[in-house]
């Protein structure tokens, strides 16, 4: 298992630098993102994005899709919303398009719920970077339009995003904490 190592950005302190760094990529990318927003019976979201939709991330240090699909099943069923599974961007930048991580949204179909996944691919839309779902739906997910496709025309830029992403975030650990003082066991020490 990774140690995380908790990490101050835009004054939050994050649980880990990786969440800090994604943090710095929404910043990046002009995505509003609130940090453990609110609690869903015990469970906390890392990320709640201002999205069309609302919208949480799970951050995790996993370096496949294969790896961050094992941890949508943790979030609980009241969440039918969109959700993104993200881990470290650099495993998933490839010639053709950047893959966020993995997209998981609630659509009804002849009246029952079903919750479709599939990469969520960065996209250019109208004036931004969004993002879309390479399998089905090419609407961004951040404003509603429809993109037509699911391809970013140049993934360095993204790379870029990324890498700059990670210069406000490196070496800023919070201070530790001070010193518990010496805990006493209650009993008074009698004068000889």
């Amino acid at each position: 298992m990774i140690r995380s190592i908790p990490t101050m950005y835009a004054g939050v302190r994050f649980r880990s630098r990786l969440e800090a760094r994604w943090a710095a990529m929404f910043d990046q990318l002009g995505w509003g993102w609130t940090y453990e927003p609110f609690d869903l019976d015990g469970y906390i979201p890392d990320f709640q994005l201002q999205f069309l939709r609302p919208t949480i991330v799970e951050v995790k240090p996993e370096l496949t899709t294969r790896g961050l699909h094992s941890h949508a099943g943790k979030v609980p069923s009241a969440w039918q919303e969109q959700l993104f599974v993200v881990g470290p961007l650099s495993g998933f930048i490839h010639e053709d398009k950047v893959v966020m991580g993995v997209l998981y949204e609630y659509e009804t179909f002849d009246e029952e719920l079903a919750c479709l996944s599939s990469d969520a691919v960065f996209v250019r839309c109208e004036g931004h970077v969004g993002v879309c779902s390479d399998d089905h739906g090419f609407a961004c997910r951040k404003c509603g339009r429809y993109t037509g496709s699911c391809d970013y025309k140049d993934p360095a830029i993204i790379r870029q995003m990324w890498n700059s992403a990670s210069n406000p975030t490196q070496w800023n650990a919070p201070p530790d904490p001070p010193p518990e003082a010496p805990k006493s066991s209650g009993r008074r020490r009698e004068p000889f």
